[in-house]
C-alpha cells in the first residue's frame, strides 16, 4: 500500500503460467461472467481466501523462522495471488485502464473490504462530472503505472493517496469493475420512480407536489451529468436509464403543475362565490326584515281596528245601565212559564241578548 510497494512491485502484466487456483476454483463450480462479477455475493472468493490461509502461515513461520525473510516471501506470494486475480477478472473482462492527462483525476477513494476477515483494497468512492475516464463508484484501483498496489492498510493509505496524486502525469490507472458498479443507475432510477409518485400521490397539495417534482428534476440532472464517465461497455444502460429518470422528472413536474391549477381554481371558484352569495345574503335579511314589518303593520292595523269597537261597547255598556237605573227601557215581552214547567235549580236562565236600539234621551 505504500509508495514503495506500488512502485516497486513486479509489472501486473507478468501473469501466471498454466490455470491459477483461482480460475479453478471458478471452473470447478461452472461459474460464467455473471456469477463471477457478483462473486461475493456467495461469501469470501478464492483471493479472500487465498490471502487470509497466507496470512496464517506467515504468523505460523515467523515464530519459527527470521521475521524479515517472512514478510518478504508474504510480500511475494500477495503479489502473486493479485497478478492471478487480475488475470481471472480480465478473461472475463472486467479490467479496464486509463491513461489520466489532466492533474485533477476527477475522483475520490476510500479503503474497503468485504466482511470482517476480506482483504482491503482501495475503492472509488464518487466520480465528479469532469472526471476524464468510465469510472464507476465501487471499482477497485488495483494498479498504478502497471505497479500493483499490495495490501493497503489504514496507516499507510494516506501515503497511497499522496503518491496518485503527486504521480507526473500522463498516469496510468488499472480498474477492476466493482460488484455493484451499476447499482448507480438502479439508484437513480429508483429515486426518480418514487419522487414520481410522491407528486402524483401528494397531486392535492402545491408543497409537496413541487418538493417531489425537485427531487425527480435533481436526479435527472445528476444521470445527465454522469454521461461523461459513462463508459461504452455500460452505454445502452446508462441511455436506458437516463430517458426513463427524465419521463419521471417530466411526468413529476406535469403532476406539480396540476396540483398548482387546480389550487389556483380553487382559489378563484372561493372568490366568486363569496362575491355572488354576499348580495343574496343581504337581500335575504332585507326581505325578512320586511317581513316582519308587513305583520307588525297588520297586527297594529288590527288592534287599531279593535279599538272603536270596544269603545263603542262601552258607551252601549253605559246606555243600558242608565236606562236600567231609569227604568225607561222596555223589557222584551216573555212568555210566561207555565206551571209545570218552572226551572230547576240545576238550569239556568237564558241570557237575554242587549236590544239594538238606542235609548231615548
Amino acid at each position: 500500500a505504500d509508495r514503495g510497494e506500488s512502485a516497486g512491485g513486479e509489472d501486473m502484466m507478468k501473469l501466471s503460467r498454466g490455470e491459477s487456483q483461482q480460475k479453478m476454483f471458478y471452473k470447478e463450480r461452472g461459474m460464467r461472467k455473471e456469477h463471477i462479477v457478483s462473486r461475493h455475493k456467495l461469501g469470501y472468493d478464492p483471493l479472500d481466501r487465498a490471502l487470509k490461509e497466507a496470512r496464517s502461515m506467515k504468523k505460523r513461520k515467523s515464530l519459527l523462522r527470521n521475521q524479515k525473510k517472512e514478510d518478504a516471501d508474504y510480500r511475494e506470494k500477495v503479489r502473486t495471488l493479485l497478478r492471478e486475480h487480475i488475470e481471472m477478472m480480465a478473461e472475463v473482462g472486467i479490467v479496464f485502464h486509463h491513461t489520466f492527462q489532466k492533474e485533477k483525476l476527477g475522483f475520490a477513494i476510500v479503503l474497503a473490504r468485504y466482511g470482517k476477515e476480506g482483504r482491503e483494497f482501495v475503492q472509488v468512492d464518487s466520480v465528479a462530472p469532469h472526471c476524464e475516464a468510465p469510472v464507476k463508484p465501487t471499482d477497485e484501483l488495483i494498479a498504478v503505472d502497471g505497479r500493483i498496489i499490495l495490501e493497503p492498510t489504514r496507516d499507510r493509505f494516506p501515503a497511497l493517496k499522496k503518491a496518485i496524486a503527486e504521480a507526473t502525469r500522463p498516469v496510468k490507472l488499472t480498474f477492476i469493475h466493482g460488484e455493484q458498479r451499476d447499482k448507480k443507475f438502479d439508484d437513480w432510477l429508483d429515486r426518480a420512480k418514487k419522487a414520481e409518485q410522491g407528486a402524483k400521490d401528494h397531486a392535492s397539495s402545491v408543497e409537496k407536489a413541487a418538493e417531489f417534482a425537485a427531487i425527480a428534476r435533481q436526479v435527472a440532472d445528476e444521470v445527465q451529468a454522469y454521461q461523461v464517465v459513462a463508459g461504452k461497455d455500460d452505454r445502452n444502460k446508462f441511455d436506458d436509464t437516463k430517458r426513463r429518470c427524465l419521463e419521471a422528472a417530466a411526468n413529476a413536474k406535469k403532476y406539480a403543475e396540476d396540483a398548482q391549477q387546480r389550487a389556483k381554481n380553487d382559489d378563484e371558484a372561493a372568490a366568486e362565490a363569496t362575491t355572488t352569495t354576499t348580495p343574496v345574503v343581504a337581500a335575504d335579511d332585507d326581505d325578512d326584515d320586511d317581513k316582519e314589518a308587513e305583520k307588525t303593520d297588520v297586527v297594529v292595523a288590527e288592534e287599531e281596528e279593535e279599538e272603536p269597537a270596544a269603545k263603542g261597547e262601552a258607551k252601549d255598556d253605559e246606555a243600558d245601565q242608565a236606562a236600567v237605573v231609569e227604568g225607561k227601557e222596555e223589557a222584551p215581552a216573555v212568555e210566561p212559564p207555565s206551571a209545570s214547567e218552572e226551572p230547576s235549580a240545576s238550569e239556568e236562565p237564558a241570557s237575554e241578548e242587549p236590544a239594538s236600539e238606542e235609548p231615548a234621551s
